[in-house]
């Protein structure tokens, strides 16, 4: 009889810094009053990028990934993971 092995994976879902929660509720807020956006993450992307240099603020690579993945958790739908 052959043994079978079940992985379990594990993850972390870090939150947002103050001014990434303060950028994600503007972007939020923006993409809502916007023309409508094509639901994929290509178009989100250019999205979300046209609305930072909107702002004018300067953030960090990191701090960008952080922003955008949490746009698209919320837009495009992902739960959390569990």
């Amino acid at each position: 009889m052959q043994e079978r092995h079940n992985s379990i994976y594990h993850t972390q879902q870090y939150p947002p810094s103050p001014l990434e929660a303060e950028l994600i509720r503007r972007i939020k807020t923006d993409l809502k009053t916007a023309p409508p956006v094509n639901k994929t993450e290509e178009a989100l992307y250019d999205a979300v990028e046209k609305l930072l240099k909107k702002y004018k603020t300067r953030i960090t690579d990191s701090a960008k990934q952080t922003i955008l993945y949490h746009i698209k958790a919320s837009v495009l739908g992902w739960g959390k993971l569990e």
